[in-house]
């Protein structure tokens, strides 16, 4: 038997990530930011329909990465597909979220800061996007827990047979020519 045939090692640790972590810290991250900016609606009146579809779009991106880390570890068939999908999700919302706040209204004075945060929350979002997507499109665990790991190999054409079923003097039952 192969050592890299079952969910371990950094594979589990990503599972571990998807159903654990992401969706705590999407929780902490919800309820921090309506308990602090929930205190400035009434000054920023844009900012109550940013934390709402900031709030809508996390709660999908959580729900999304809970399927994908019980996918992956249940070891269903395209999960590493899922997977793929999943972190370009989470960088096409990681770079829709980075732009919101820029549409509230903030004084000019704090677009200095607003910026800085959001290019070092975005360059932490690629790097976890680098990392794990580059894991799953290299890895030995994961190409040999996963034998189909893309699109292209779900759908290609099956061998053609080497023999066929009838010897060659003779047609199908029923054929005419």
């Amino acid at each position: 038997m192969e050592k890299y045939v079952k969910v371990g090692g950094w594979l589990k640790f990503f599972c571990v990530v998807l159903t654990v972590f992401s969706p705590l810290r999407c929780i902490f991250e919800l309820v921090t930011s309506f308990q602090v900016l929930s205190r400035l609606w009434d000054q920023f009146p844009r900012l109550k329909t940013l934390v709402v579809g900031d709030g809508s779009m996390s709660i999908g991106l959580m729900a999304f990465s809970i399927y994908t880390g019980v996918a992956l570890w249940q070891i269903r068939p395209r999960a590493v597909v899922v997977a793929k999908y999943f972190l370009l999700s989470y960088l096409g919302y990681a770079f829709v979220a980075g732009l919101m706040p820029f549409g509230v209204g903030f004084p000019d004075h704090f677009q200095g800061q607003l910026i800085q945060e959001v290019l070092l929350r975005e360059a932490q979002v690629l790097v976890f996007f680098t990392v794990w997507f580059l894991y799953l499109s290299r890895s030995k665990r994961v190409k040999n827990t996963y034998p189909v790991t893309t699109l292209r190999d779900r759908h290609q054409a099956p061998a053609p047979a080497t023999e066929s079923p009838f010897p060659p003097s003779e047609s199908l039952p029923g054929a005419t020519v």
